[in-house]
């Protein structure tokens, strides 16, 4: 997910919860950088690990009452399955 997207479910969220920013961001980097939207907004690029974190909590966060934004992809929740190959555990040829 690109940092715009990110930035438009946290503002979504923010707004639909009555809380500020901070407080999203609080919630979802579990306390370890309240400050990053505030930087997205002013054109900081974040890291991959925390992007990657924004993503999960979004996904596994977000209110069944509200819709998701438009323009923002949605993907799949991985399920932890293995892609399609040879077993583990079997040597290569």
């Amino acid at each position: 997910m690109r940092d715009h997207h990110l930035l438009r479910l946290a503002q979504v969220y923010a707004a639909t919860l009555g809380i500020t920013l901070t407080a999203t961001a609080y919630r979802a980097t579990g306390g370890t950088n309240s400050h990053v939207f505030a930087n997205m907004l002013q054109g900081r690029r974040i890291h991959a690990t925390t992007r990657a974190k924004l993503t999960a909590y979004f996904r596994s966060n977000w209110p069944p009452f509200l819709p998701w934004p438009e323009g923002v992809p949605r993907h799949p929740r991985r399920t932890g399955c293995r892609a399609v190959g040879r077993p583990r555990g079997e040597p290569r040829p």
